[in-house]
């Protein structure tokens, strides 16, 4: 998976594997962070109060370029190999755009929105995606082929350098669609597959509607005390290959 709960020292996802991770981190090092405390969400960004829509840009932006609260970090290709990974917000006119991630050879990709919020006040999450390219081989149950084109997670007690638990909604090649798993080596993460290659394909738009907190509480046996932030993810490093995925009309709801 992309990113990992917090280790002793150096929490963030690119230390799974130690000696690459280190050595790409001193190339390359993150060029976005979260931040370490986001702000509480306003009023101002729940109208008409029953919703929230995350993806409320209004413009095109130059690829690369992260509008409002959205943060994002990502590691460069490791020594020099790949594509840079591309992060594009394309507006297409009045709630018709979308946000664009594709990660080249050896990349991955976390785009966060730095708005925390309870999931027992907002415990309705809806989008929508489409996957361009799968990576290819990638299996979240392979420790060498841990790569997804599509995942959208749920963190709970984010800092600068880690998290202490995820529950993340996976578009993956293959696996148990809609059942809960357990990651192999981190029991504070956990995952879902709404969609699967095999099983529905991609190149077109799904809609998707979970209740991260009913979830939560299925996942790990006890609800979310703290506050929490959504985040995109793509990854096509462990395969060595690329990915390409599309969101939009992402919300919290109330009900």
């Amino acid at each position: 998976m992309i990113m990992r709960a917090r280790p002793v020292l150096s929490r963030a996802r690119f230390f799974t594997r130690p000696a690459r991770r280190v050595a790409a981190v001193a190339v390359a090092a993150v060029l976005f962070a979260f931040s370490g405390g986001a702000p509480a969400m306003g009023s101002q960004h729940a109208s008409p109060g029953d919703f929230l829509r995350l993806d409320d840009f209004n413009e095109t932006y130059p690829p690369g370029k992260i509008p409002g609260k959205w943060k994002a970090r990502y590691l460069l290709p490791y020594f020099g190999r790949g594509d840079r990974a591309h992060i594009h917000f394309v507006h297409d006119g009045p709630g018709q755009h979308f946000i664009h991630l594709e990660t080249g050879k050896d990349n991955w990709l976390s785009l966060g929105m730095d708005v925390a919020f309870r999931a027992k006040d907002w415990p309705v999450l809806e989008w929508e995606w489409k996957v361009g390219k799968f990576p290819k081989g990638g299996d979240v149950r392979k420790a060498d082929k841990d790569d997804q084109a599509g995942a959208i997670c749920f963190i709970i007690g984010y800092g600068t350098f880690g998290y202490d638990s995820a529950l993340c909604y996976l578009y993956e090649n293959t696996g148990p669609k809609n059942k809960l798993l357990i990651h192999r080596k981190n029991k504070n993460t956990r995952f879902y597959f709404p969609r699967t290659r095999e099983a529905d394909g991609g190149q077109r738009w799904y809609k998707e509607r979970r209740n991260i907190y009913q979830d939560y509480r299925k996942a790990f046996g006890k609800p979310p005390k703290k506050k929490g932030l959504i985040v995109l993810l793509i990854d096509s490093d462990s395969t060595e290959t690329s990915a390409e995925v599309f969101y939009r009309n992402l919300y919290l709801r109330k009900r």
